[in-house]
């Protein structure tokens, strides 16, 4: 049997902080962009973290709305290869 011990592996990570901003952001990002509540807190978060990389699959939402906001998406392991290599 395989032990996981999950802390470890979150050991690695570097946890953001929340911020009051992040509410204003969010807002403002889904009127512009008609976004749904967490798709703009994860879009607020990279801002006020001046994060440039977004993954995920979800193209539709995120295309359009990362362009706009100078951020790069990816939504590929393909893509995420040639960003990091």
């Amino acid at each position: 049997m395989q032990s996981h011990r999950p802390q470890q592996f979150l050991n690695l990570f570097e946890f953001l902080v929340d911020d009051a901003q992040l509410i204003d952001t969010s807002g403002q990002l889904m009127e512009r962009y008609n976004l749904l509540p967490n798709d703009a807190l994860i879009l607020s978060t990279c801002k006020y973290h001046a994060i440039q990389h977004v993954a995920g699959y979800d193209i539709t939402d995120f295309e359009s709305v990362c362009k706009e906001e100078n951020m790069i998406l990816i939504s590929s392991i393909l893509e995420l290869k040639t960003v990091f290599v």
